[in-house]
């Protein structure tokens, strides 16, 4: 060799190595931080820990509402087309009929031949599987496809090698080496598939290179096997679901089979979707669009429901689609907030106008008009929650596209024998995943298979909905929570375990991996309350999900963990109700007939404990849509109390009368005959009976409620006794106290434009307000007063336990309230009294010397248009320090109803059945009052 080619050499050498110095010096510290960034994020990752919401307890620890550790079973339907045989063998075939032109593709059942698509498999010619799409003669109509079909064929590759790896326990690699070689080399011309996968098959079955029938044999059986676990595994889901439900019918009941085909229609839509431009693909996944579509341009949605059916029409066409569906859409969303705000003032305005008395309009039809306003305001709020911009039709069906990369549960809650089996099959069942997950499950009331009508009150948990997300700054949005968790990360420097010198770019990127992971935990897993107890004690109730940050391998399979970051468990709650008070309450409710709406409270009148919340209606369009029933708040038309107002009108009256010594006294009343003629001589009123002198006396008035006495009140005294009352009792706002009675919120129960009291509507007299009409109150409200006339205090009721619960001076004369007291006594005891129905069963459980109760009966109109009866009915036992319980019962919409037989007779049975039990005995009636 010369020396002038020895120095060529040298140099070329020389070039070389610095080419490969400079490559090396690039890769190894220039690039530093990008390789190692993916080293790590290939090893490690976070994964979530479900969130745990606190339990909620009655009174005496019996469970309400609690989550239950379990475990969902979810498919991955992108991994599982991968990486299950039986997928790639299906997906495959079906693939090379499609791109070949043939109809009836494969389909997911327990009876499809399998081990026949692998068959096709096998035999397929080498050279379709290469870059030459010729023999593909249909491949270009494939979306997909359509601008290099010669991707079939590398497809083809991919699935082939990984049906064949999952079968023997090959490395995909290797199998898909094996076939990319083959289909590169001139010799492929008349060889099969079978022929590049048959020599390292049979080596790893210990076969000759040559046994291609003992290969197929091999792969067959193998097929079979796995298709048989997955036989297994859907009979395992039958048997859990008809364990359940002894009624289900194994023939009809939902199957893995159906769920899987299901998830391969979904998953060819998701890819075809995904090879849309970004216009079309935006407004594609949008129900609106094809609604609008519908709906305005007449286009049948059976047209037009894949993806590339979209693309045939001309792209003319759908640009101007497009351009008009944006500007629509941007219109839509402005218009929706206009008119939910537009809905809210008139709800305002029509609320404001039932508070001012107007002779010249009925009340009736202001109440239809706000029961209008109401459902239109619902209505936009849900659909503004929802991000829906234009109303669904009933029944409608709207393209969907799902991704196939996201995990969706298939089975909820599976036994932890079956969990376990599919733990032991991970590695067979790619894309077949064990979650640890949490369900909110409620208690039972005593005797009952459910927690009856408190179940409303408890409230339901829901996954984050997409508008949580972008709720105002301040709220609890997923991704705030988020950020809390990670604060807790970064804190405890969780990164630090696994590398002490990690590039701040790594942090960075490994800290944006664990938000997704926790964005997507919200999404789907995440659980916030929606109505209830759980809304309202939702920052109580609600925990943080944890993070793991594992270490990986190549297939994402968790090898170790460096940190758990365990779930903040959301707080234990115990609520006022006693259960089994609430059984009582709701069978004596639903044993009621003839009422459209009927509800029973029981409150603790030295602590305003709500005790029993029982309520139900029997207009179930009226009620849907509404968080709460009727024993915190009304759903139907017109909810006066009537006579139940009587007791605070008269204490009133009685401090007016102190204060003035010109205003007449009850001596100067005109004796009840049973009309009464308003002075100016345009209307009479009338009074139930003629009781004589008794609308002379406060204690006879109040007890067998003369309506002459109140008449008399309200012309001697106008309204001012009526809305002291109100105001003390916190029925009323007081403009001049700041601090008034009005409880807004009651802890425990979300605030509800409904709970709050309605007065003076529209059309009455004020001497029928005098006695109770036009005034609106919830029941729970009505027992918070009447505890007041009990112990002389008003109290805050709640939900939730509270010993600093503000209690507030009734303000009256104690000779004046005894007066009232006394009254109310003789409702029960007194023959005239309009309570004494309940003497006798009061008397046999010896409550009859404590028992003080007012009867109430308004005619009303209904929500229809006709005139029914509100009965009510208000009892306390004992009184100031003795005071215990208070019981509220009221029947809305009964056809001929009154308040001492309807609502009275409630009040018994539920007496009843707290004294023919001897622990409810001993605790709320023993003693002399309890």
């Amino acid at each position: 060799m010369t020396r002038p080619r020895i120095r060529r050499l040298a140099v070329a050498f020389g070039v070389g190595a610095l080419l490969l110095t400079v490559h090396l010096h690039r890769l190894m510290v220039a690039d530093r931080d990008v390789w190692l960034e993916r080293s790590y994020l290939n090893r490690w990752a976070f994964r979530d820990v479900p969130t745990r919401r606190g339990s909620l307890f009655d009174r005496d620890g019996a469970l309400i509402a609690e989550d239950r550790p379990g475990f969902d079973l979810e498919l991955r339907y992108a991994t599982f087309r991968r990486r299950h045989p039986i997928a790639c063998v299906l997906h495959a075939a079906n693939l090379a009929h499609a791109a070949l032109g043939d109809a009836a593709p494969r389909r997911y059942d327990t009876d499809t031949d399998y081990a026949a698509a692998l068959d096709e498999l096998l035999a397929l010619p080498l050279v379709w599987l290469g870059r030459d799409g010729s023999a593909w003669r249909s491949a270009a109509g494939l979306l997909r496809y359509r601008d290099d079909p010669g991707d079939v064929g590398r497809d083809l590759r991919f699935y082939t090698g990984a049906a064949v790896a999952g079968l023997l326990g090959l490395r995909h690699r290797d199998v898909a080496a094996d076939l990319a070689k083959a289909t590169r080399a001139d010799a492929a011309a008349g060889l099969r598939v079978l022929d590049a996968i048959g020599p390292r098959a049979a080596r790893q079955l210990g076969l000759d290179p040559g046994d291609h029938g003992g290969v197929r044999t091999a792969l067959r059986a193998a097929l079979g096997r796995r298709v048989a676990e997955l036989r297994e595994l859907n009979e395992r889901l039958l048997a859990i679901g008809i364990e359940r439900d002894p009624a289900t019918d194994p023939a009809s009941a939902p199957s893995l089979w159906d769920e899987l085909e299901r998830r391969r229609l979904d998953s060819e839509a998701w890819r075809d979707f995904q090879e849309l431009p970004d216009a079309d693909r935006d407004a594609l996944g949008d129900h609106d669009f094809w609604r609008w579509l519908a709906r305005e341009r007449g286009a049948p949605l059976a047209d037009l429901d894949e993806p590339g059916e979209w693309l045939a029409l001309a792209p003319e066409l759908r640009a101007e689609l497009l351009v008009a569906w944006g500007a629509r859409r941007d219109a839509l969303r402005t218009a929706l907030t206009a008119a939910e705000r537009a809905a809210h003032r008139a709800l305002d305005r029509v609320e404001t106008r039932l508070a001012q008395p107007d002779l010249a309009v009925s009340y009736a039809s202001v109440e239809a008009e706000r029961r209008a306003a109401e459902r239109a305001w619902w209505e936009l709020r849900r659909r503004l929650d929802r991000g829906e911009l234009l109303a669904a039709d009933a029944g409608e069906r709207l393209p969907t596209y799902q991704d196939e990369a996201r995990a969706r549960a298939l089975r909820r809650q599976l036994p932890y024998p079956l969990a376990a089996w599919l733990g032991e099959l991970r590695e067979r069942l790619p894309g077949l995943d064990v979650r640890p997950t949490a369900l909110r499950t409620h208690g039972t009331l005593p005797g009952r298979a459910d927690l009856g009508s408190f179940g409303a009150y408890v409230g339901r948990v829901t996954p984050y909905f997409a508008s949580d997300f972008d709720a105002g700054a301040g709220a609890a949005t997923p991704s705030r929570e988020a950020e809390d968790v990670l604060e807790s990360v970064e804190r405890a420097g969780v990164l630090d375990l696994a590398d002490d010198s990690l590039p701040d770019d790594l942090e960075e990127s490994l800290r944006r991996g664990a938000e997704r992971t926790l964005r997507g935990h919200f999404s789907v897993y995440g659980r916030v309350g929606r109505s209830g107890v759980e809304l309202d004690l939702d920052d109580l109730l609600s925990g943080t999900p944890g993070l793991r940050f594992i270490e990986r391998d190549r297939q994402a399979r968790e090898e170790r963990m460096f940190a758990w970051f365990d779930v903040r468990r959301g707080r234990d709650v115990t609520l006022t109700v006693d259960l089994r008070l609430q059984a009582l309450a709701d069978r004596v409710v639903a044993d009621l007939s003839g009422a459209r709406e009927q509800a029973l409270v029981a409150l603790d009148a030295q602590t305003g404990d709500v005790l029993a919340l029982a309520g139900c209606s029997q207009d179930e369009e009226a009620a849907r849509g509404q968080q709460l029933s009727a024993a915190a708040t009304w759903v139907l038309g017109n909810p006066a109390v009537g006579s139940v107002v009587k007791p605070f009108v008269a204490l009133a009256y009685l401090e007016q009368l102190a204060a003035d010594p010109d205003l007449p006294g009850p001596e100067t009343f005109q004796p009840c005959q049973r009309s009464y003629g308003m002075p100016s001589g345009s209307r009479r009123f009338t009074c139930s009976h003629a009781h004589g002198a008794d609308s002379q006396s406060v204690v006879a008035a109040v007890a067998h409620s003369c309506n002459i006495f109140f008449y008399e009140v309200h012309r001697v005294a106008g309204l001012g006794p009526l809305h002291t009352a109100l105001r003390r009792i916190g029925w009323d706002a007081d403009p001049d106290d700041p601090d008034d009675a009005l409880q807004e919120h009651v802890p425990g129960l979300p605030g509800n434009r409904l709970m709050r009291s309605r007065l003076n509507p529209a059309g009455l007299s004020g001497y029928v307000q005098s006695i109770g009409y036009g005034v609106d109150v919830p029941a729970l409200m009505v027992a918070r007063a009447y505890a007041a006339l009990a112990t002389g205090e008003l109290p805050d009721v709640g939900l939730v336990a509270d010993p600093a619960r503000r209690r507030r001076p009734l303000g009256f004369d104690r000779g004046h309230l005894q007066l009232v007291r006394a009254g109310l006594h003789e409702c029960i005891t007194d023959a005239g009294g309009t309570g004494v129905s309940l003497l006798g069963p009061l008397q046999r459980m010896g409550l009859a010397d404590v028992a003080h109760g007012k009867s109430g009966t308004a005619r009303v109109v209904t929500r229809s248009g006709e005139t029914a009866t509100n009965a009510w009915f208000a009892l306390f036992l004992g009184t100031d320090a003795d005071a215990g319980l208070v019981i509220v019962a009221t029947a809305y919409g009964l056809t001929d109803g009154s308040g001492g037989r309807d609502a009275g007779a409630m009040v018994v049975d539920f007496l009843t059945a707290i004294h023919d039990s001897a622990p409810l005995r001993e605790r709320y009636l023993g003693g002399s009052s309890r």
